[in-house]
């Protein structure tokens, strides 16, 4: 994990953790509306 962040460019670094916070919200908003 570690050499693959030192490859990434500090922009795709940006762009994934934005995919990822994305991903945790759509999950949050899928389990309130299970419930």
């Amino acid at each position: 994990m570690a050499p693959a962040l030192v490859k990434g460019s500090a922009r795709e670094q940006q762009i994934s953790l934005n995919l990822l916070s994305m991903a945790m919200l759509a999950s949050h908003m899928l389990t309130n509306v299970e419930r």
